[in-house]
C-alpha cells in the first residue's frame, strides 16, 4: 500500500444503543472530543450505520446481546476503511493539541502505519480503547482478518481465554517475535518506541488510570492526552455496588482526581462493597461468610510509605473460631503485615502493617476464616501509626489537571417512554420541545419497545401482547427510576418553571433524608402525580413499585376499570403499607406544604398539577392549582380511558391538549398565566408580555402578547431580572409577522444607563413566526438586566414571549430550539 497519505482528522466512536443500557451514559465524554479537537469530524457509529449480520462474530455478538463485542470487530473495520483515530465512548480528550500532534506525525513518516499505547505500565497490554491508523495499516488488516477468518469457533472462549482486544493486538507481535518473554505485551514501557510498523507509547499518553477504580494515577502535562474510563460494559458488576455506581457516575478525569485526593486522607474507610468475595456472599448489611475460606480480598490500593494499622469492622462477630488478617502489595507478591485472631479471645480483628520508601501500589487485604458459625464485615479501616509518614509523598501522581470542569448531577436526566403502537406521529413534541428549552442541562433518555425489556414481568407481557401503551408505561416509569435514578415524565407534561424543578432535583441530590419526590394530583384527594416524579436509583419507593407491579398477576385484566389499579392510586399504597394514614390508604388530602414522609418528598398540586379532573363533562378539567410555585403541567391526554368516558371524548375533541400550553389554556378562560420566578443563575429564563416585569411603550397589549400598533418605539421593555456572570442569548419569540421591518435588540443594565449588547437587523420577508436575539457576555453579576425590542413603524407582528438562555458550551448557540430559529444570526 502507499503510505503517503493525508491526515484525515477523523474520531470515530461506536455505541449501540439498542442494547442494555440502551442508554449512552458516556456522552459527556463526547463533549470533550468536540471541544479539544475543533477540526476533527466525528463519526458516530450504530446500529443505524453498522450491518450485524456481516461476518459470523457480529451475528454472534448480537444474538447474545454483547454490544461490546460488536465494537470489538468495527473498530478494526472502520478504521481500515477510513483511517484516523478510534477511541472508546467511555474516553475523554484531556489535550487535544498533544493528541493531533500525534496524529499528525504518523501521518508525516512512512516508519510506522498506526499508534496505540500500554494500559498499565506493569501489564503492558495495548490500548484498543485509543488507536490511531493510516488505511491500510497492517497491524489492522491483522485484527480485520482475526475476527472475520479465526475468532467465530472460539467465541465461548471470549474472555476465559483473553480473546479481547489488547490480547488480540499482542498476538500481532508475538507472532513476529517480538516481546516473546513478556507474550507480545509491551512491560514497563517509559518512552515511546517503534515495533514492527507501530508506534507504542507509554501509559501516561492515553491511560492515566488503570482499571475502574484504580488510583495510582499516571498523568503528565504535556503528554498525557486522554482518559480512558475503563467502564468493562461487558462486565457483570450487580453483585459489587461500588464498581456498579462507578461504572453509572462516569466521573470526568478531573472529577475522578478530586475523588481520589479526597479519598487520599487519612483515616480511610473501606466499604465491604470495596472488596471481592470467594467463599462467601455480598449482601446489603456486608459480606457474609461462615466455615472455613478466603472470605474477602481486595480493595488493590495505592498507599504512601509509612506505618499502618488495617481494623475489620463486623456487624456480626462469631463467638468461636479463628481468622487469619493479612495485608500484601504488587497483587500480593510482597508481604506486608499478618495476624492470626481467635474469636473467643474477643481481640480486635486488627493488623498493623509497614510500607518501606516512597509507597506501594496494588496493596491488598484478605480475610481467610476457620471454623466460623456466621460472621458478617461491614467496613475495613485504616489509619497511620507512624508521625514520619506525614512527611512521605503519596503515590498520586503530580495535581489535578488544571481545567474547568462544569459540574454534573447524575440525576439531571429524564425518561420519556413512548410506544407509539397505533402507529400515529408522537402527538407531544410542543411539550418535549419544553423539557429542552426550560431544562437544557438534562438528559432526554426516550424508551420504546425496542429498548425496553418487554418480557420483565407477567404484567409486561400480557399488555405488550395487547399493545395497552398506557399501563406498559405505568410499569415502566418505576423500573427506570429504580434502574437509572433521574425523572419521569409523561409525555403529555409541559415544563413550565425549569429554574424551580433543576432546584427541587439538586435539593434531592443533595438530601440524606428522602431518595424520592412526587407531587400531589389534585389537592382534595391527596393522590399522587403519576405523571411526574423524581428518583435516586434503587430508592425505596421506585423498588416498592416495581415490586407491586411484579406481583400483579391477574389484577392486570382489571387495570383500567378498577380506579385503585390506577398509578396514582397504586403509590398510595407505598404509603399505607408503612403505616402512612393508612385509613385514607395512603393519601395526602390538602398538602399545603411539601413533607418528607417515607424518605419521598412530596409537594403540594401546585407545583406539578395546576391542572385537574373534575368529572364534569361540560369542563373535565379546572386550572385551580396555579401558583408562583408551579414548575410542571400535566396536560391530561388520557388514552387509557375506556369509551365512554368524559375524559376520553374531551381528549378526542382537543387532541389530548397537545397542541396547547399552560398559558394558552388560561387566555381561553381570560385568565392570565405569568411565571417569573427564577434563580439568577438559571440556565433557561421565560418572560410573558403582560407581565409585572415587561411593558410596552407602543403596543397593544391582550395579556400574554404584544402587537405592533403602526408606530415606532419600544415594543416590550423592561424586566430587571438579576443574572450572573456569564454568555447569555436574548431571545424575543414573534408570530403572525404580516409586515416586516427594522427591528432592534437591547439589553442592558444599571437601569438602562449602561448598554451589554444591542442588535438590529430587517426581518426576512418570508417568515411568519421566527425567533429574534442577541448574544452578551457579561463580565460581573447584575442585579437588573433589562432587555428591549424597539420596532419601526412598518412592523406589524406579535411578541409572544422574552427568553434568556445562559450559554454553558460553544456549541449552544448551535443547539438552540425553537420556531424559525435560524430566521436571523447572532450579531
Amino acid at each position: 500500500m502507499s503510505k503517503q497519505q493525508e491526515n484525515p482528522k477523523i474520531l470515530h466512536r461506536i455505541y449501540f444503543e439498542n442494547f442494555k443500557p440502551f442508554h449512552d451514559p458516556f456522552l459527556h465524554y463526547l463533549d470533550s472530543w468536540r471541544r479539544e479537537m475543533p477540526d476533527y469530524e466525528i463519526k458516530l457509529w450504530g446500529p443505524h450505520n453498522l450491518d450485524v449480520d456481516t461476518i459470523p462474530w457480529t451475528r454472534i455478538a448480537s444474538e447474545k446481546k454483547s454490544p461490546v463485542f460488536l465494537s470489538e470487530y468495527f473498530r478494526w473495520k472502520v478504521l481500515s476503511e477510513y483511517g484516523g483515530v478510534y477511541l472508546d465512548a467511555d474516553c475523554e480528550v484531556l489535550d487535544g493539541k498533544v493528541l493531533h500532534g500525534i496524529v499528525e506525525d504518523l501521518y508525516a513518516q512512512d516508519e510506522y502505519d498506526c499508534f496505540f499505547g500500554v494500559e498499565e505500565v506493569g501489564n503492558g497490554h495495548p490500548t484498543a480503547q485509543t488507536f490511531g491508523a493510516k488505511r491500510g495499516s497492517d497491524l489492522v488488516r491483522f485484527m480485520v482478518d482475526l475476527y472475520e477468518n479465526r475468532l467465530e469457533p472460539l467465541w465461548h472462549w471470549r474472555e476465559t481465554r483473553g480473546l479481547i482486544g489488547p490480547q488480540l493486538l499482542s498476538l500481532y507481535f508475538r507472532n513476529r517475535d517480538i516481546n516473546v518473554a513478556d507474550d507480545g505485551f509491551f512491560k514497563n514501557l517509559t518512552d515511546p518506541v517503534m515495533s514492527a510498523g507501530a508506534k507504542v507509547y507509554p501509559q501516561k499518553y492515553f491511560s492515566p488510570k488503570f482499571s475502574l477504580l484504580g488510583d495510582a494515577l499516571d498523568y503528565e502535562k504535556g503528554s498525557t492526552c486522554v482518559y480512558h474510563m475503563f467502564a468493562n460494559s461487558n462486565v457483570d458488576f450487580r453483585s459489587n455496588k461500588r464498581l456498579q455506581s462507578a461504572r453509572k457516575q462516569a466521573l470526568t478525569f478531573a472529577e475522578y482526581r478530586a475523588e481520589i485526593e479526597k479519598a487520599s486522607r487519612f483515616p480511610r474507610d473501606y466499604h465491604a462493597s470495596h472488596f471481592s468475595v470467594r467463599d462467601g456472599l455480598q449482601t446489603a448489611e456486608g459480606i457474609q461468610g461462615q466455615g472455613n475460606g478466603l472470605l474477602m480480598y481486595g480493595p488493590y490500593i495505592s498507599l504512601p510509605g509509612g506505618e499502618y494499622v488495617a481494623t475489620v469492622e463486623c456487624l456480626k462477630r462469631p463467638r468461636k473460631g479463628k481468622a487469619v488478617l493479612a495485608v500484601t502489595a504488587e497483587s500480593g507478591a510482597a508481604q506486608l503485615g499478618k495476624a492470626e485472631i481467635a474469636f473467643a479471645s474477643k481481640a480486635a480483628l486488627r493488623v498493623p502493617f509497614n510500607i518501606a520508601g516512597k509507597g506501594a501500589n496494588m496493596c491488598e487485604i484478605t480475610l481467610v476464616i476457620d471454623g466460623v458459625e456466621r460472621i458478617v464485615v461491614t467496613n475495613v479501616h485504616i489509619e497511620r501509626t507512624s508521625e514520619l509518614a506525614n512527611q512521605c509523598p503519596t503515590a498520586l501522581g503530580p495535581p489535578a489537571v488544571p481545567a474547568v470542569v462544569a459540574s454534573r448531577s447524575s440525576l439531571k436526566r429524564i425518561h420519556r417512554i413512548y410506544f407509539g403502537f397505533d402507529g400515529k406521529p408522537d402527538p407531544f413534541g410542543r411539550y418535549l420541545d419544553t423539557w429542552k428549552r426550560q431544562l437544557p442541562d438534562f438528559e432526554i433518555m426516550h424508551w420504546n419497545a425496542d429498548n425496553l425489556p418487554m418480557d420483565a414481568n407477567d404484567y409486561v407481557r400480557q399488555l405488550y401482547k395487547e399493545k395497552d401503551h398506557a399501563f406498559l408505561t405505568d410499569y415502566f416509569r418505576w423500573y427506570l427510576l429504580r434502574e437509572y435514578g433521574g425523572s419521569y415524565f409523561d409525555a403529555d407534561l409541559e415544563v413550565v418553571n425549569g429554574s424551580i424543578y433543576s432546584q427541587l432535583i439538586e435539593d434531592m441530590e443533595a438530601s440524606t433524608s428522602y431518595d424520592a419526590l412526587i407531587g400531589i394530583d389534585e389537592s382534595n384527594g391527596g393522590w399522587y402525580t403519576a405523571h411526574s416524579m423524581a428518583s435516586k436509583p434503587g430508592s425505596e419507593l421506585a423498588t416498592f413499585m416495581c415490586d407491586v407491579y411484579d406481583s400483579f398477576g391477574k389484577f392486570t385484566a382489571w387495570r383500567k376499570r378498577g380506579m385503585f389499579f390506577w398509578a396514582p392510586q397504586l403509590v398510595g399504597l407505598y404509603f399505607s403499607d408503612r403505616g402512612f394514614h393508612t385509613e385514607g390508604m395512603g393519601t395526602m388530602p390538602h398538602l399545603r406544604k411539601p413533607q418528607v414522609v417515607e424518605r419521598v418528598k412530596v409537594y403540594p398540586q401546585d407545583y406539578f398539577s395546576p391542572l385537574a379532573p373534575t368529572g364534569n363533562s361540560d369542563k373535565p378539567f379546572d386550572l385551580n392549582g396555579y401558583s408562583d410555585n408551579t414548575a410542571l403541567c400535566h396536560h391530561f391526554a388520557c388514552s387509557w380511558h375506556e369509551e365512554g368516558s368524559i375524559y376520553l371524548s374531551h381528549s378526542q375533541e382537543k387532541g389530548g391538549q397537545a397542541k396547547v400550553l399552560l398559558r394558552e389554556l388560561a387566555k381561553a378562560e381570560g385568565r392570565q398565566i405569568v411565571t417569573e420566578k427564577y434563580r439568577s443563575g438559571a440556565l433557561h429564563m421565560s418572560f410573558v408580555p403582560g407581565g409585572k416585569h415587561l411593558l410596552t411603550q407602543i403596543g397593544a397589549a391582550s395579556g400574554v402578547d404584544y402587537a405592533t400598533t403602526a408606530r415606532a418605539g419600544y415594543l416590550v421593555h423592561g424586566l430587571s431580572q438579576p443574572v450572573t456572570k456569564g454568555r447569555y442569548r436574548v431571545s424575543f419569540h414573534l408570530n403572525r409577522i404580516s409586515r416586516p421591518g427594522e427591528i432592534t435588540v437591547q439589553v442592558t443594565a444599571d437601569g438602562g444607563a449602561r448598554s451589554i449588547g444591542e442588535h438590529t437587523l430587517t426581518l426576512p420577508t418570508d417568515k411568519s413566526q421566527g425567533i429574534v436575539f442577541c448574544d452578551v457576555d457579561i463580565e460581573s453579576d447584575v442585579d437588573d438586566l433589562d432587555c428591549r425590542l424597539l420596532v419601526d413603524e412598518k412592523c406589524a407582528l406579535f411578541c409572544i414571549e422574552l427568553t434568556i438562555d445562559r450559554i454553558t458550551t460553544p456549541d449552544a448557540a448551535r443547539a438552540f430550539s425553537g420556531p424559525a430559529a435560524d430566521m436571523v444570526e447572532p450579531a
